[in-house]
């Protein structure tokens, strides 16, 4: 068809459905509607952002494959489809019976993957493939291959696949730093097991996070939202550009009656290429470590450190032998930005970290006292967790005080806590009154208060001595070692 009989015909469909007479109300577009020129324009450009859906949709949908994953289940084997709305929804879907107990079944989940290399390494996400026997991966209708898992990451819900062979058709994966807000994208997966399925929509957010519908593992999340219609069974597919690169990996839905409402979530392709790397060169992910923990600000919070405003992230502690520790940061920090990156919050904070490469030296800025420093800090490898203090000694009582609403001891910490290379010392709260000032900041019995305001607490004469000074109608600033990490509390009691 010549390119002017085309454009009739395409002119003709897209008045017979409307679409055109939509295209012209916007502003960016002809005005008026009657004029030649102008229509052909819109004409023109409708074409070209045809063309771009329809070359992306057939570039990614040769290189997405199918996953199946042999997983060992107690009790009655689940089908594909409850497997998939479990994961989505955290319930038992529309499949067979399941059930707890009885002898282990073998039972098959499926889901999507995406070639992105010629020598057939494959991105995934881990639940789709998380404790299988046995993975295959089908490409098109007939070729089947059985994949080697390279590694996984249930940390970014990450899997790196690998089929052998040569030539494979692949997509590359995109900067996902670049990703606008409005931006068209489009999904390909296999939604409910149907092959090779094509939706379209924007991106509608980013730097999401999502602790439901299964997530609850997933530490670090930066997730694109998109309204690209995502289901079941898309999970471990691409989220592409128009470019035709991959900036996600689908992983998760937003639903309450088992389908697409237009919340989708997927991992940045950024992230997902740390971790694919890390995999492919060492077999293990290797995160990077900067050593200091964090919080979220509040307004009071930040306040009392004279900082105006909530965004960035609260340095509550620095680990000894740290990257931080060595560059100089230190609790009371405030970090406002990363390698040149904006810091919005503790979440925003830990992704930038942990695609960085160990041994990278990077600028971070910070509030200090008012002030604005920048420190350059050597990335670092993350260190293993180690195991909690142990107690070893508890004297001095301390009764409810100054008003806050709590009980408490002096406490004395082993040395065996590695992590700190120190004693801990403070007062540990024993018993919390219901209702107190102490209880509305979730202070809670077996932390360890360290600090009020910027004195020192290493017992429970240190504690008196510091409420003698503290109005507490203006509010005080409690440092307290919590779950294993310190942090900050505000309190103000009387007003």
């Amino acid at each position: 068809m010549k390119s002017k009989d085309r454009r009739r015909s395409i002119k003709s469909s897209l008045w017979g459905t409307g679409l055109l007479g939509l295209m012209l109300a916007h502003p960016s577009l002809a005005q008026p509607a009657k004029t030649g020129p102008e229509v052909e324009q819109a004409i023109a450009r409708a074409m070209d952002l045809s063309l771009a859906f329809e070359k992306v949709a057939s570039d990614a949908s040769a290189a997405v494959v199918n996953v199946t994953a042999v997983k060992q289940v107690l009790g009655p084997a689940d089908d594909e489809m409850d497997l998939m709305m479990r994961r989505f929804f955290g319930q038992r879907g529309l499949g067979g019976p399941g059930g707890g107990g009885g002898q282990p079944q073998l039972a098959n989940s499926a889901g999507s993957g995406v070639i992105i290399s010629r020598d057939g390494y494959i991105l995934t996400n881990n639940h789709v493939i998380e404790g299988a026997s046995l993975v295959t991966v089908k490409l098109g209708e007939n070729a089947k291959y059985t994949a080697k898992v390279v590694g996984t990451d249930p940390a970014t819900d990450v899997a790196v696949l690998k089929i052998e062979g040569e030539s494979f058709p692949f997509v590359e994966l995109g900067d996902s730093d670049k990703v606008r807000v409005g931006e068209w994208v489009i999904a390909v997966g296999n939604p409910f097991g149907l092959d090779q399925t094509v939706t379209a929509g924007i991106i509608s957010a980013k730097g999401r996070t999502q602790r439901g519908g299964g997530l609850q593992d997933v530490q670090f999340q930066d997730f694109l939202q998109t309204d690209a219609s995502i289901n079941p069974g898309n999970s471990g597919g691409p989220l592409m550009n128009l470019r035709g690169e991959i900036v996600g990996i689908n992983s998760a839905i937003l639903s309450r009656a088992g389908g697409s409402i237009g919340i989708g979530f997927a991992i940045p392709s950024n992230l997902a290429r740390s971790v694919l790397t890390s995999l492919r060169e060492t077999g293990e992910v290797r995160r990077s470590w900067l050593g200091v923990y964090m919080q979220n600000l509040t307004p009071d919070l930040a306040k009392s450190f004279d900082y105006s405003g909530i965004q960035g992230v609260l340095v509550s502690d620095v680990s000894p032998a740290s990257p931080a520790l060595s560059a100089g940061l230190k609790a009371g920090d405030i970090i406002t930005r990363f390698d040149g990156r904006i810091v919005t919050d503790a979440g925003t904070l830990q992704n930038f970290i942990g695609v960085t490469p160990a041994g990278k030296v990077v600028d971070v800025e910070i509030q200090r006292e008012g002030k604005k420093v920048v420190r350059p800090v050597t990335i670092a490898q993350r260190e293993p967790v180690q195991p909690p203090a142990r107690e070893v000694e508890t004297v001095t009582s301390l009764k409810a005080d100054g008003g806050l609403g709590f009980e408490g001891q002096t406490l004395v910490q082993d040395t065996t806590d590695r992590a700190r290379e120190q004693q801990l010392r403070g007062v540990r709260i024993d018993k919390v009154e219901r209702g107190a000032a102490a209880e509305l900041v979730d202070l809670t019995p077996g932390d360890v208060i360290t600090s009020l305001n910027n004195l020192a607490v290493r017992n429970a004469a240190d504690f008196r001595e510091a409420m003698k000074r503290i109005d507490l109608a203006r509010g005080v600033r409690i440092g307290v070692f919590s779950n294993g990490m310190q942090q900050y509390k505000f309190i103000r009691v009387g007003r």
